[in-house]
């Protein structure tokens, strides 16, 4: 178990994270043992809600005021949050410090993973079989908020108390079986055989909700009414599976003479049903000069090795498809696009 707490340099940045792993192996026998762990983290981080704030901080004019003065000239103990200064407004200018203490940009995560594993020697150094399973569950929450106090600009303006809340959650599972055949050939020979299949599983959902110009800066919530009604609610969906099947085989012949060739099998979800699956064969052969005895006499020549190869391969595209439900004003706009520009947003989904 771990506890992590650290303050960050930045006034109101801070990570705090927990974590806690359990392993367990298990020998049933001299052919069967079992491998296993859990694990579990959380993470609470406070971030900057501009990544600019320090760079502000160095270019405010020295004679402009952090605290707020009465017309007494002294101190009130509120932070100076002025409409405009001799510098500007804002989003060009604002209070560092100011910005530092009002806003929010707060994310909580957690993440669960699970591996278990076995290992069956069905002929000890002949034949061997490996079987393994791990699955992991990421959640995760992001809540930001930008008050009036922060930026000082006035209430009808969009940039006020402006706020938002988002949830990403991702499972997913993959799995793996392999059968290894070394059998004893000789000392000249050797041969390694391996059949395996592997599965995979990923899906996760994202769904956010924003607004701007709450009644108060301490209604940091989005689902609060808001007096302009401009902020925006979404979500997206996105799963996909694959599959696929290796056979592979490896030769050599004296320590010298090296032959290999493999043959997979992989389909995905991701493609169309017409081109979800594919064939990627590959061939290798490779010749050590160097092991050879006219070379061997040669006391300056370590190794030389010469190989050819020619093989396929290919890779899945990265998302399969995303569906977004956007609520922008009073509006529904549902839309459904792979790898385009929301025509109404005007951005990637």
């Amino acid at each position: 178990m771990g506890y992590f707490n650290q303050e960050g340099v930045t006034v109101g940045t801070s990570t705090k994270r927990i974590s806690a792993r359990v392993n367990l192996d298990y020998i049933v026998s001299q052919k069967i043992s079992f491998q296993s762990d859990v694990s579990y983290t959380h993470t609470d981080n406070d971030m900057l809600y501009h990544t600019n704030v320090r760079d502000v901080a160095y270019r405010k004019m020295p004679n402009q005021a952090i605290w707020e003065y009465d017309e007494y000239g002294r101190l009130t103990g509120n932070l100076f949050s002025p409409l405009a200064t001799a510098q500007g407004t804002y989003s060009g200018t604002y209070n560092p410090l100011s910005m530092l203490t009002y806003s929010t940009n707060n994310q909580l995560g957690d993440v669960v993973g699970s591996r278990f594993s076995l290992t069956y020697k069905l002929i000890p150094r002949v034949l061997q079989l490996n079987s393994n399973v791990a699955f992991s569950i990421n959640n995760n929450k992001t809540k930001t908020f930008l008050p009036q106090l922060a930026t000082g600009r006035m209430f009808t303006e969009n940039s006020v108390n402006r706020t938002s809340d988002a949830d990403y959650d991702r499972f997913s599972m993959g799995t793996k079986t392999s059968l290894l055949f070394t059998p004893n050939l000789g000392r000249d020979h050797l041969f390694t055989g391996n059949l395996s299949i592997q599965t995979d599983e990923s899906r996760y959902t994202i769904q956010g909700l924003s607004s701007t110009n709450t009644a108060s800066s301490f209604l940091q919530d989005p689902s609060v009414p808001s007096r302009t009604l401009t902020g925006e609610a979404r979500s997206s969906a996105i799963q996909s599976r694959s599959v696929g099947a290796l056979i592979a085989a490896n030769y050599t012949l004296k320590n010298r003479y090296i032959f290999a060739a493999s043959l997979r099998g992989d389909g995905s979800s991701k493609f169309g049903p017409a081109n979800r699956y594919g064939l990627f064969p590959a061939l290798s052969g490779a010749w050590r000069l160097g092991q050879e005895n006219f070379i061997r006499k040669i006391g300056w020549i370590d190794d030389i090795k010469f190989r050819a190869s020619w093989g396929k391969s290919g890779n899945a595209p990265r998302t399969i498809m995303d569906i977004s439900i956007y609520i922008r004003h009073t509006t529904m706009l549902t839309w459904a696009k792979m790898g385009c520009t929301h025509p109404i947003l005007n951005s990637p989904t």
